[in-house]
């Protein structure tokens, strides 16, 4: 209410890892995977892969710019840091990234962070994006990314 948001639209597409399956391990096991790449370390068959991941994500803009079309000329859009840095990754390039180390260099925001993209009626991007942060922003504090 306080921003105004005229309609809030929930999306599957932009959850966070399909399923993750680090969830209720300890995490001294996440750490001690290079870079949190879950992606090429899963712990169960059904874990979602990069692929998969970067392409959700595709498929997610599709939705929203159809769900968005002819209605709003702003829309913000929440989720995760691994399935973002997807989202920006699918924004700027067609292929898909060589692996999650690649993904996470090229784009990914930390704690406080977000970043203002201009998009054209097809969703492509325009421009580069304008990372909206404050000096105050530190790093996360999970200290793997």
């Amino acid at each position: 209410k306080k921003l105004s948001v005229r309609e809030l639209i929930i999306l599957d597409e932009l959850k966070d890892v399909w399923p993750n399956s680090f969830e209720g391990q300890p995490l001294e096991e996440y750490f001690k995977i290079n870079g949190g790449d879950i992606y090429s370390h899963p712990l169960s068959s059904n874990q979602e892969s990069l692929v998969h991941l970067v392409n959700r994500a595709r498929g997610a803009r599709k939705l929203i710019i159809e769900a968005v079309r002819n209605r709003y000329t702003e829309v913000a859009i929440v989720s995760h840091g691994d399935l973002l840095s997807a989202f920006d990754w699918g924004l700027k390039r067609k292929e898909n990234p060589i692996s999650y180390e690649e993904m996470k260099k090229s784009f990914y925001l930390q704690k406080g962070q977000a970043i203002h993209y201009r998009v054209g009626p097809e969703g492509q991007l325009v421009g580069e994006g304008r990372l909206i942060t404050v000096e105050t922003v530190e790093k996360s504090v999970e200290k793997y990314r």
